[in-house]
């Protein structure tokens, strides 16, 4: 949950997976392994230690995500590929990072901390407002105080910053880009002759013994994993709420008591702005020379050029080929200049030039949302459902408890569901794989499901987001396979298109000298196609994938036939007939991607450098590197 509220953000799910993630492997090794006198401590980067707690809840956080995506992962399967080292590596990092930013005076204050997170959508109520009661939940269902997060969340935007303040001089010019396009647009067409495997097939043989043997190896391929279906009820908050009882006297004092806290959509705006850059500590010459930049684009915006244009041409921020495009922001978004600045002017208007840190900006509003409280109609509905399920949490234990006691002294599932008001809900056949998809449950959930006989009830209830399941086993087919009998035709008939095909190989090496001096046998002469043009990730039209061949087809321009190289329709031999190379048109369509593209790969490179020299500055001692990699 905790990775979900982070991925509503999109500060973490865009740019902080990323700073994390692309320094795996970069320093392991580095730095000296050495006993601690306090067992607790794993690592000490700086002489700033990272505790064993701190290491186990990274750990768990990084698990559970990966046991998403992975159903029936196990801990010993990463301990295999030394989960544990990635995960300490990864701390690591983030310290050195965290120090260096503290060094620079890089900060994140408390009014950015709490406008970023109010705009987290787990943490909104159903009329998508930030709701301090729903916050509270959410962080107490992962047994986490607004406190703890609130320090995890500060610590991941101060790693955003530095991310961006680093990559800020990363640059592209249109002609690099130009000539990457080139290089990656060519297109080839070819002719080529094919040694047909279809004509070997009646030629090639295949012993009984070798089909039963493919099967028994690659048995998997055949296997159909084990499935169940379910009938059950849901118990949480929301269900169990009853808002037609909540009064309307009671939806008007919530209202009146939250309107200024709960009910707020704050003041927003949607912005452009062009940055020459010049850092805060940069030369005169420097600084001269990009405010007399940014003067002359003033200029230009004056009179009347397109703001969005002139930011593509100029602009030396990455929301350059946005045309400066920033979205939409609040306060407390931006650095302090850049956002009174832009708060002081209304949709439409052009800013003076403005001094930040990075540089010299000029800034348009393209729409401002003042603030506003909703009113009392607008958010009624959401308010009875937000009481009527605040007084239904109280309840979720015991009723589970007392349906559950019914259902054990035998009560039909549908009557339990009836007696107490409750849906009763049915799945259709589905494979463990499936279980959170289909019915929301956790690994342990449906670990306990698929341990069930079929037509019988589950002996535990099976917790789900925010309350639990109560749930009979109608069907449980086990995991099965297909039998030998009824997929041997298809393997006989792939083992023989395999046989096939390598006798054509091997006979069109018997020929290729005669071929490369242009004299093809007729029988291969007579298969001579032409190809439509195709780019390098193309594929020749009969002869499907074949890296090898379309390598060969890109590496040259000689008109001299070359081969064989093999695909799935036998071996080919080609030559090159035409290049083309990308038009104008396509060029300027593409531009911009292109050009966003190897933006954020020189970002990558950029960050990874600075990555890399704070290691050989940094002292990492590892400690207890065999508690580490027994996890």
């Amino acid at each position: 949950m905790l990775d979900s509220i982070r991925q509503n953000a999109q500060s973490w799910g865009v740019k902080i997976a990323f700073a994390l993630i692309i320094i795996v492997f970069v320093f392991w090794g580095v730095g000296s392994m050495s006993p601690s006198k306090n067992a607790s401590v794993l690592a000490t980067v700086n002489e700033k230690p990272i505790l064993v707690p701190e290491f186990k809840q990274a750990y768990e956080q990084q698990f559970a995500m990966m046991k998403q995506q992975i159903p029936g992962l196990k801990a010993e399967d990463l301990r295999q590929i030394g989960f544990g080292q990635q995960v300490l590596q990864q701390l690591v990092t983030k310290k050195l990072i965290l120090q260096e930013a503290e060094r620079m005076g890089v900060t994140v204050t408390p009014h950015e901390l709490k406008k970023t997170i109010a705009s987290i959508a787990v943490f909104r109520n159903e009329q998508e407002v930030f709701d301090g009661d729903v916050y509270k939940k959410v962080l107490a269902a992962q047994g986490m105080t607004p406190g703890q997060f609130e320090e995890s969340y500060r610590q991941d935007l101060l790693l955003e910053k530095m991310q961006d303040y680093v990559t800020l001089p990363a640059a592209v010019t249109a002609e690099e880009a130009r000539a990457a396009f080139a290089f990656a647009g060519e297109r080839r067409s070819i002719e080529y002759a094919v040694l047909a495997a279809a004509s070997f097939v009646e030629k090639a043989t295949v012993d009984p013994e070798s089909v039963q043997q493919f099967y028994e190896n690659n048995k998997q391929q055949f296997s159909q994993p084990a499935r169940v279906s379910l009938d059950y009820i849901l118990i949480t908050p929301r269900s169990l709420a009853r808002p037609d009882e909540v009064s309307d006297a009671d939806v008007a004092a919530y209202y009146e008591a939250n309107s200024e806290s709960a009910f707020v959509q704050e003041e927003s705006m949607q912005a452009r702005h062009i940055l020459v850059l010049a850092d805060e500590n940069a030369p005169e010459e420097k600084v001269a020379e990009a405010k007399a930049k940014i003067e002359a684009v003033k200029a230009r915006i004056a009179k009347g050029e397109d703001f969005g244009a002139v930011a593509k041409a100029v602009s030396e921020c990455p929301s350059a080929p946005q045309g400066g495009d920033l979205g939409t922001f609040g306060r407390g978004a931006m650095v302090k200049p850049f956002e009174d600045a832009a708060f002081a002017l209304k949709a439409g208007q052009v800013s003076d030039v403005v001094r930040t840190q990075f540089g010299f900006h000029i800034i348009k509003a393209e729409a401002v949302t003042p603030r506003k409280v909703k009113t009392l109609d607008e958010v009624g509905d959401d308010i009875r459902r937000r009481i009527a399920e605040d007084r239904a949490a109280d309840k979720v234990a015991d009723t589970m408890d007392t349906v559950f006691e019914e259902l054990l002294a035998g009560k039909a599932l549908a009557a339990a569901a009836d007696e107490h008001k409750l849906e009763l809900r049915s799945t259709p056949e589905f494979p463990r794989s499936r279980a959170q998809d289909v019915a929301g449950l956790k690994e342990e959930s449906a670990a306990i499901v698929f341990s069930t006989p079929a037509d019988s009830l589950v002996e535990s209830p099976l917790e789900v987001e925010g309350g639990y399941i109560l749930a009979r086993v109608n069907t449980s087919k086990p995991e099965s396979f297909v039998h030998f009998e009824q997929v041997k035709p298809a393997i006989e008939g792939r083992l023989l298109q395999e046989a096939a095909t390598r006798m054509a190989g091997e006979e069109a090496r018997a020929i290729a000298n005669d071929v490369k001096a242009g004299n093809l046998p007729k029988a291969l002469a007579d298969t001579v196609q032409t190809s439509p043009l195709i780019n390098r990730n193309g594929v020749v039209p009969g002869l499907g994938q074949a890296p090898e061949l379309m390598e060969a087809v890109f590496s040259g321009t000689a008109d001299t036939w070359s081969g064989p190289f093999m695909s799935t329709a036998g071996a080919v031999f080609f030559r090159v007939k035409d290049v083309a190379a990308p038009t104008e048109e396509e060029w300027k369509s593409a531009e911009e991607r292109v050009i966003a593209s190897m933006l954020n790969a020189r970002k990558q490179e950029l960050f990874r450098a600075f990555v890399n020299e704070l290691v050989k500055k940094g002292k990492v001692e590892i400690h207890n590197q065999d508690f580490v990699a027994n996890l």
